[in-house]
């Protein structure tokens, strides 16, 4: 647009002559600014980067990432590293030069992401911790892990002393390269350290159905009488259930408990399972929506206060006597 052309579109009051300096003006800004401009002069994008995609609580969780999301009129991009620290990194890099306006990162090595924190400083783009805090954040979705630890341990004890005299071996599935995970059987061991000091506790890495099941006949080869398992995450439990079963043990005094309310798990509970006794479940959905909830208030509100942008969201501990309603309303996510 020359400057005649200007000129004459000022004067000149037609829809026409005003759609010519319409254009014109945002022709002008993207040329000063780049394709960038044009990009944000579109919808929003965030990249959600829960890595695990595999878990049973991914498509309630992205349910209500998408469905707050469209509702704020933004964009989501997912993740597809898996649980490899490294994938994850050169992902989150791509996101930033593909062009993103923030990212919601469940951070596998919180050490590592330094940066890809001063990049996102550097670039404008909101980094949004997910369940672990990273420095730097501009805000984050954390869920108080070592509480709901605190609180399945303290559980698991009444346990042993009405089962098992407040004597038994324990079990634990891990998955040590996610602080999330770590902080969850952590807290369990601390209470139990405490509680009943002479506890057996053996380890083996099962963050997942199908570990959960290798790690528990493992450890039930060699530990025979192992009657409790805790995983960090309710898939594993899973399959330390099949493991049970596979090995012909049908007693009243196994417990298996894990993490996260998954459905398949919640399922059981409600049909008062011989196996799995307990979860420490979360509000999926609800996790979903609050996560795009965050960079949507910084967005709409720069002195956006604390609260609304640095959340911890509590646990549940659910077992077969939790009422029916409350897991009917945690399953409603995976429908």
């Amino acid at each position: 647009m020359n400057s005649n052309q200007f000129k004459s579109a000022i004067l000149d009051p037609s829809p026409h002559r005003r759609d010519v300096l319409r254009l014109g003006l945002a022709a002008s800004v993207v040329a000063a600014l780049g394709p960038r401009a044009a990009f944000a002069a579109d919808k929003k994008v965030i990249g959600f980067g829960q890595p695990d995609r595999t878990a049973n609580y991914y498509k309630g969780l992205l349910r209500g990432v998408d469905g707050r999301a469209t509702e704020y009129g933004y964009e989501v991009r997912q993740i597809f590293s898996g649980l490899n620290a490294q994938k994850q990194l050169s992902e989150l890099n791509a996101w930033l030069a593909s062009g993103v306006d923030a990212m919601i990162v469940l951070a596998l090595d919180a050490n590592a992401m330094g940066p890809v924190v001063k990049k996102c400083k550097e670039q404008g783009v909101l980094f949004i911790s997910y369940a672990v805090v990273v420095e730097g954040s501009d805000g984050y979705l954390a869920f108080d892990d070592k509480d709901a630890g605190t609180v399945l341990g303290k559980h698991l004890v009444e346990f042993i002393k009405k089962n098992h005299g407040g004597k038994a071996e324990v079990g634990f599935m891990t998955f040590p390269t996610a602080q999330v995970t770590i902080d969850r059987i952590q807290s369990v061991q601390a209470v139990l350290k405490k509680e009943l000091p002479d506890t057996p506790m053996y380890e083996a890495e099962g963050p997942n159905a199908a570990d959960g099941l290798k790690s528990t006949q493992s450890m039930l080869q060699a530990h025979p009488d192992l009657r409790i398992i805790i995983g960090c995450s309710d898939d594993g439990c899973l399959g330390a259930r099949s493991a049970f079963i596979n090995n012909g043990i049908s007693d009243e005094k196994v417990f298996i408990a894990g993490f996260d309310g998954a459905p398949q798990v919640l399922e059981l509970l409600k049909q008062k399972d011989a196996y799995i006794k307990a979860s420490m479940g979360l509000d999926i959905e609800r996790l979903g929506q609050r996560s795009i909830e965050i960079p949507h208030a910084i967005w709409a509100n720069p002195n956006v206060a604390k609260s609304e942008i640095e959340i911890k969201e509590p646990y549940l501990l659910l077992t077969s006597d939790t009422d029916v309603a409350t897991i009917d309303r945690l399953l409603s996510a995976y429908r």
